[in-house]
C-alpha cells in the first residue's frame, strides 16, 4: 500500500491567489447597437461560356428539312459588294477553239496581230503566203469558225465575214532535259498555246450590257 504525500497548504493557497476570477466580457455599447461585421458580398457569377455544339448536332441541323432551302434562298438574295453582278461579257458571233497546240504563244501572236478586224477573205489570203507554222495553224482555226458560221446561218457568205476576235493564250509547258557538253544538262521548255477565233457578219450591230458596238 503506497502512502499518499500530504499536500502543502501554503502552495495551494499561493496557486489560488494567482488565479483571477473569470468575468464575462462586457461590450461598451448596449447589445442593441452592436453592429455585426458585414458579410463579404458574394462575387458576381461570371457568365458561363456557351458550350459549343457537337459535330453530330451540327450535321443533324444541316440535314434537317427546310434548312437547305433557307441557305439557297440566302445565297440567291445576297449580292456582291459594289455594283450589281453582271454576267461575263462574251463577244457575239461564230467561234472556234483549238487548245493545246504545240507551239509557243509568242510565235503565234506576232502573226495574229495582223489579222484582227480584217475581212475573212483577206486574212486567209495573207495566211496562205506566210511560211510560218503559226500561220498554218491560224488558217485552220479561222476556216473552222467560218464553216460554223455558214452552217448555222445559210444566208451568209464568205465575203460577208470578218475576224472579230482572235485570242492566243498560253498553255502548259513541258520540261525536258537538254544534254550539253562536258556532262552538263540544260532545261528545255516545250511550250503550248490555245487559239480561239470569233467570226461575225460585216456591218452587224451588237448590243452587250446596254452598249452598242
Amino acid at each position: 500500500m503506497s502512502k499518499e504525500k500530504p499536500s502543502n497548504p501554503k502552495k495551494a493557497a499561493a496557486k489560488s491567489e494567482h488565479k483571477k476570477p473569470e468575468t464575462p466580457l462586457k461590450s461598451s455599447a448596449p447589445p442593441s447597437t452592436v453592429k455585426q461585421a458585414p458579410k463579404k458580398a458574394a462575387a458576381k457569377e461570371s457568365p458561363k461560356k456557351q458550350a459549343k455544339p457537337r459535330k453530330s448536332e451540327v450535321r443533324q441541323a444541316e440535314h434537317a428539312p427546310g434548312k437547305g432551302a433557307e441557305k439557297t434562298e440566302q445565297k440567291q438574295t445576297e449580292t456582291p459588294r459594289g455594283s450589281a453582278a453582271l454576267p461575263p461579257r462574251r463577244a457575239t458571233g461564230f467561234r472556234a477553239n483549238v487548245p493545246f497546240l504545240r507551239i509557243s504563244p509568242t510565235k503565234v501572236r506576232r502573226i495574229a496581230d495582223h489579222l484582227r478586224r480584217k475581212p475573212y477573205v483577206e486574212a486567209i489570203a495573207l495566211l496562205d503566203v506566210l511560211p510560218h507554222k503559226g500561220a498554218r495553224l491560224l488558217r485552220k482555226v479561222i476556216q473552222s469558225a467560218a464553216a460554223n458560221a455558214l452552217a448555222q446561218n445559210k444566208g451568209l457568205d464568205e465575203q460577208m465575214l470578218y475576224v472579230k476576235e482572235l485570242l492566243v493564250d498560253g498553255g502548259p509547258t513541258m520540261k525536258r532535259m537538254w544534254a550539253r557538253g562536258r556532262g552538263r544538262a540544260d532545261r528545255l521548255l516545250k511550250r503550248s498555246c490555245h487559239i480561239s477565233v470569233v467570226v461575225d457578219e460585216i456591218g452587224r450591230k451588237e448590243v452587250d450590257n446596254g452598249s452598242k458596238g
